[in-house]
């Protein structure tokens, strides 16, 4: 018996070198050593099996190895306050190596696959992410907008509408400081400005087609004579979307091109407040606000205001610009399913018309960049333009959802401007006036839409039934196409 107990003995000292086991008595159990409290640990980095001899030492367990399983291999450093737990995972890190607690103070190495009560316990991982994706959260980065309404006039992905559709966000109109439409669409492939794109009109050329008719919210923006009223102010505007191509089958009138539809800022539930002050070349001043915030403690009542002021000069002569814009919303939140909302626009401009520099034979002409063709007295748009819009919707469930809009638009100001051709060879330029001291523009549009989902077979489908009505009542006193002094471009003047 005592042969054979000697026996035994000796063959666990042959799997174990004697200097590799430590032991001090820990009362407690298994449980209780693997989530012991944090202790102090300072062992630096070595080969494991005398990490592993010293982690026994301090944290008063007994480890249990061969030497096989720890036969070239390192550990970390292992500093500061852990667990034993905690501590052992750090130093069998990247070794191949797993444990398991075989007692009340002692714990056994095993390899990975040494049986199926082996197990390595990773440490705790934190990640951080969007729960919900909002592009309209003012604090929001992202390039990136997935949806756009523009092409279907519903809230669907980019990469499931049948159309090319390209949306220039909130951050890179921030980012690029943009104060004119053209600013922002120089971002989209395939549209540029047009000669039309001068003092007063927002004109582009998309896909070869001639276009100055923009969208806002879905709404057209028409222009008077195809002249313009003023450039489109972008103080209030969250993004622009381009829709590229035929688009008459959803928005009525339209170029072939494409259509530009710029999207307002609307209350948000999230408080944002920003001042911002741009300083540019030429006496260029520009100050712009924009607060947002729920009125109610239950978000019932929501706001938004937007103001901006702007005074320039321009490289070119005799050209001045002054614009006043404010544009309060209210949102009212009657349901979760019922929303309304009441919207106001001021703007008042006081700015120079410019025809630009003429062109002889097929090149312009050959005269400083800054040389003005117009009469700084006879060259002048100044009015007011408001607009005052009401829209609300209504889901009747999850899939159905009627929406409404209306909006009234009225354009009240005089223009005096010189226009012209091409020059003569010798520099001689016929110019001639055009004359409207008083005009008034008033526009009614009403747009009633349905849209729902369904499933066929399994196919889902989007549907949108829809109704716009539109009136422009315009009126003018005024002449135009008499015969101005002639000019020659050549001769410089004094």
């Amino acid at each position: 018996m005592n042969d054979s107990k000697h026996r035994e003995i000796t063959t666990m000292k042959s799997s174990l070198p004697a200097p590799l086991v430590a032991t001090i008595l820990l009362i407690g159990s298994s449980q209780a050593i693997a989530e012991s409290a944090p202790q102090a640990f300072d062992i630096p980095a070595q080969p494991l099996h005398s990490a592993l001899q010293k982690l026994a030492d301090q944290a008063g367990v007994a480890v249990f190895f061969t030497e096989q399983q720890v036969a070239g291999k390192s550990a970390p450093a292992v500093k500061g306050r852990f667990s034993s737990r905690e501590a052992l995972q750090k130093l069998l890190t990247g070794s191949g190596l797993s444990y398991t607690f075989t007692g009340e103070s002692s714990v056994s190495i095993k390899t990975a696959d040494s049986g199926s009560d082996a197990r390595t316990t990773m440490p705790a991982v934190t990640v951080t992410g969007k729960a919900v994706y909002d592009p309209t959260d003012p604090y929001n980065p992202d390039y990136r907008l997935p949806n756009a309404s523009t092409a279907t006039k519903t809230d669907t992905p980019i990469m499931e509408t049948p159309f090319s559709v390209q949306v220039v966000p909130k951050q890179v109109l921030e980012d690029q400081q943009v104060v004119r439409l053209d600013q922002a669409v120089r971002n989209v492939a395939g549209v540029n400005t047009s000669s039309l794109n001068q003092g007063t009109t927002d004109g582009f050329i998309i896909r070869g087609f001639q276009n100055n008719i923009t969208y806002r919210d879905g709404m057209l923006l028409p222009t008077i004579l195809g002249g313009g009223t003023t450039k489109r102010e972008m103080a209030n505007l969250e993004r622009v979307e381009v829709l590229k191509g035929p688009g008459s089958i959803l928005f009525g009138r339209s170029e072939p091109g494409g259509i530009i539809n710029m999207v307002t800022k609307q209350p948000l539930a999230t408080p944002y407040y920003s001042l911002q002050q741009q300083f540019g070349s030429y006496d260029f001043y520009r100050t712009t606000i924009d607060a947002t915030a729920p009125l109610t403690n239950d978000d019932t009542l929501l706001y938004r205001l937007n103001l901006s002021y702007e005074n320039a000069g321009s490289f070119r002569d005799f050209v001045d610009n002054e614009r006043v814009f404010i544009a309060p919303v209210l949102k009212w939140n009657i349901s979760q399913r019922t929303q309304a909302t009441f919207e106001l626009e001021y703007q008042h401009f006081d700015e120079t018309n410019d025809p630009g520099i003429t062109n002889i034979g097929t090149r312009p002409a050959n005269v400083p960049i800054n040389t003005a063709l117009h009469e700084p007295l006879l060259s002048k748009n100044k009015g007011d333009r408001v607009l005052v819009g009401f829209n609300w919707s209504h889901e009747f469930n999850d899939n159905w959802k009627v929406s409404h809009r209306f909006n009234y638009e009225n354009y009240d100001f005089s223009t005096m401007s010189l226009f012209f051709g091409a020059a003569s060879n010798n520099g001689d330029v016929d110019r001639f006036l055009n004359l409207g001291p008083e005009n008034d523009s008033s526009r009614y549009f009403n747009s009633l839409n349905l849209s729902g989902k369904i499933d066929t077979a399994g196919v889902h489908h989007q549907l949108l039934f829809g109704f716009d009505h539109f009136i422009i009542d315009d009126k003018f006193v005024g002449n135009c196409c008499q015969s101005a002094p002639s000019y020659n471009i050549l001769v410089r003047h004094i």
